[in-house]
Formats: C-alpha cells, sequence, structure tokens
C-alpha cells in the first residue's frame, strides 16, 4: 500500500508555453492506450460551508493559511480567469470580513486559482452535534492543473478510484508531440452548452477538432488509416459530426467498430465507455421529464448497460498486463457506475410494471 501513496509522473510528457491556450502538456514520446500517465496527491483540499458562500470562502482562507510558503508560492503559478465577474465579488466579500487590501488581493487570486482548477470529491460523512451530514470537498492538484481541455479529449482521469488522489490515463494511442487533453465539462451536450460553460467558468470557447466538427480529426483519420492498411479496402465514410443527439452517437458506434475490427483492446474499453457514458448521459437528461415514454428510459439505459458491461469484461482481460495499469483505477470507478445503472434499470422497468397494472385495472 505504500507504493499507492507516492506520486507517480510517467516519462512521457512535458509542460510547454503555446500562443494560443497558454502552458499545455504535450507527449514526449507514442504513449499507448490504458497507459497511466500521473498518479497525484491532492496539494489542497477544502471542505465545502454548509451556510453560504461566504463560508466558502473563509473556510478557504483557512486550509490555504495551512500550507507552507513554498507550496502556496507553487500554487500560485496556477493559472485563473483574471476577467473572472467572481472575482469582484469575492474581494468585496473578504474586504467586508475585514481583510486588508493587500491580503484581500491575495486571497481572492488563490480562490479564483482554487475554483478554477479544483475537482469535486466523493463526500464524507461527518458528525456534528450528534447530526450526521455529508459534506462536499474541492481538491485542487498541482500537476493536473496543467491539462486543457477538449470536448474529445485524449485522457482519461479519476478523482474517486484512489481517495485524496487524481489518477490519468490514455483513453486512446498518443502520438509524439501530441497535446495531452482532458475534459472540464461533462462532454456530451451540444456545442452552444459547452461553449457557455467553459466561457462562464474558464473564459474561453472550445476550438477542439470536435466542436470545429470532427471531420478532421486526427484519431478518426488514424483510425480509419489503420483498418485500411490492415484490409487492403478503402475505409468507408465518416459518420457522425457534432450537430445533435444522432451525430455523436453514429460517431462513438463509428469509433467501436473500427476499434474492434483492429483488435486494440485497451482503446476499444474506453471507447465502449464513453458510449455508454453517453446513453448514461441521455437518461439524466430525461428521466424526470414527465413526458418521457418509460419504454424509450429503459431503451437508454440497457444500451448504458450493454457497453459499459463489455468495457468493464474487456478492461478486466487486459488490465494486468504491460501498459495498463492506469485502467484499474477506472474499472473501480467503472463499477461505481454500472452499479448505479443497475439500480435505476431495476427503478424503471418496476415503473413499467406498475404502469401496466394500472392500465389492466381500469380496463376491468
Amino acid at each position: 500500500m505504500a507504493e499507492l501513496m507516492e506520486n507517480f509522473v510517467a516519462d512521457a510528457f512535458e509542460t510547454r508555453t503555446t500562443d494560443e491556450k497558454g502552458v499545455g502538456c504535450f507527449a514526449t514520446r507514442d504513449i499507448n492506450a490504458g497507459e497511466l500517465l500521473l498518479k497525484e496527491k491532492a496539494h489542497l483540499v477544502v471542505p465545502e460551508s454548509t451556510d453560504s458562500s461566504r463560508g466558502n470562502v473563509i473556510t478557504f482562507t483557512n486550509v490555504y493559511d495551512e500550507l507552507s510558503v513554498e507550496d502556496q508560492e507553487r500554487f500560485l503559478e496556477l493559472y485563473h480567469w483574471e476577467g473572472s465577474p467572481l472575482m469582484d465579488l469575492v474581494y468585496e466579500l473578504l474586504v467586508l470580513e475585514g481583510f486588508a487590501a493587500p491580503m484581500a488581493e491575495l486571497y481572492t487570486r488563490a480562490w479564483m486559482i482554487h475554483s478554477s482548477n479544483s475537482y469535486g470529491l466523493k463526500k464524507v460523512a461527518v458528525v456534528t452535534n450528534g447530526t450526521r451530514r455529508l459534506i462536499s470537498r474541492g481538491a485542487t492538484f498541482l500537476r493536473a492543473s496543467r491539462f486543457n481541455h477538449s470536448c474529445d479529449p485524449n485522457l482519461a482521469y479519476t478523482v474517486d478510484a484512489l481517495p485524496g488522489y487524481y489518477t490519468l490515463s490514455a483513453n486512446r494511442p498518443i502520438k509524439a508531440d501530441e497535446e495531452l487533453t482532458v475534459s472540464y465539462i461533462p462532454i456530451f451536450r451540444d456545442k452552444d452548452e459547452r461553449h457557455e460553460e467553459t466561457m462562464r467558468c474558464w473564459g474561453f470557447i472550445c476550438a477542439c477538432h470536435r466542436c470545429q466538427g470532427w471531420n478532421n480529426d486526427p484519431y478518426d483519420q488514424q483510425l480509419r488509416a489503420a483498418v485500411e492498411s490492415k484490409t487492403g479496402l478503402p475505409a468507408s465514410p465518416l459518420r457522425g459530426g457534432d450537430r445533435d443527439y444522432m451525430d455523436v452517437l453514429e460517431r462513438l458506434e463509428e469509433r467501436v467498430r473500427l476499434l474492434t475490427e483492429l483488435d486494440w483492446g485497451q482503446a476499444l474499453y474506453f471507447a465502449k465507455v464513453y458510449a455508454a457514458e453517453f446513453f448514461w448521459a441521455r437518461y439524466l437528461d430525461n428521466k424526470d421529464d414527465p413526458h418521457e415514454v418509460k419504454t424509450e428510459t429503459l431503451d437508454l439505459l440497457q444500451h448504458a448497460t450493454k457497453y459499459l458491461t463489455e468495457a468493464m469484461a474487456g478492461g478486466r482481460a487486459i488490465r494486468d498486463g504491460e501498459g495498463s495499469e492506469g485502467m484499474i483505477y477506472l474499472l473501480i470507478d467503472n463499477q461505481d457506475l454500472l452499479d448505479d445503472m443497475n439500480r435505476a434499470t431495476q427503478k424503471v422497468t418496476q415503473d413499467i410494471a406498475d404502469l401496466a397494472d394500472l392500465a389492466e385495472r381500469a380496463a376491468v
């Protein structure tokens, strides 16, 4: 277990400064799908206050003060959006709390860095005056904060499988000099929604390959070229862009088909996970809609469960292979998600049975 407590940084990437995005991370060699790139302990963990936004900011200042001077300096090197309208609000709150202007400015900057780079951890139970409650926590990781966003990322991460740590793996084969990206937001939304969130929270509008239409995505071109090389036949035209629900579904299923033909096990695992998450996201978007037909909801859940079950079976078969350590942590997350899917499926199935029973009684 001692080994798990060590930070791990693969010799596969480096940080570089770019003209378009500032600091980012780039591959220094070819990287295999499933390869573990980063295992990093949280630099700062802030419990969420239960009373107000004011409480959250004050709690943050207390946690920040507990860092060493060196760790504070490393933290302050991270990015934050200086144009955020929240900056003035946080500064004014701190001044009202009695902080002198220089300290209010410092804490405002630090708070904005935390809010721009933090990840939500699993809630933990605390007992206060005999009352048990769950509290949220936000964690900031120094190295993890250097990865830029894409709506079709080439990396997958989890902050839940190994408590207190951020683990990061390649979700596809990556070429040397390719930028390494994660997604800051839920990726199965339409483009306008994604752009609105990245602008509101980080001050940019994403211009990744997916946002430009997906037709020139290098990963899809790589898959098609590999299939053509293997079969000696031209690959079928790419299906699916990013205009609507069916476009995204077609592109995800196209990747599953190509990877199945190539027998690229690690990459196929991730493609099936993303397909499962797509159907799960559709279910979550529609489950509370009173006009949603229960059988259609059940169909979404069955597709999600099918893809995730297949992904996990394939993932378990190759997780102990060389270069697949990152999949160990992701499979833990997968199991939690599959449990949620199975519970939701049982509920919807029971709802359908109850509705059928009511209809049968009404007909008598």
